[in-house]
């Protein structure tokens, strides 16, 4: 459960998909296009709405199910290492020092 109000990525619900856990988002920052199709999400200013996803997250096993397996999915298209090669390829396209 990760009820964000701002977010830029979202390691740790990442995280908890590549360990095989249904997730629970905010509907704010950028988790909706990262965890769009592979999580629940839920207004993090309504902690009515919260309560509500939790209890359907325990209640469905097969909506569990199902985003266990897109969690693997969402979270196989990360990793530290492309991560990384995409922030070395940006570094070295940046100019150089000036003198």
């Amino acid at each position: 459960v990760y009820p964000s109000l701002f977010e830029g990525f979202g390691l740790p619900p990442l995280e908890a998909q590549a360990c095989g856990c249904p997730v629970l988002v905010a509907e704010a920052g950028a988790l909706p296009e990262i965890f769009s199709g592979s999580a629940l999400f839920c207004d993090p200013d309504d902690p009515a709405d919260i309560a509500s996803q939790i209890t359907r997250l325990l209640d469905d096993r097969q909506l569990r199910t199902q985003l266990v397996a897109a969690g693997f999915e969402n979270a196989a298209r990360f990793s530290w290492r492309a991560g990384a090669r995409i922030v070395i390829e940006t570094v070295n396209r940046l100019p150089g020092p000036t003198t």
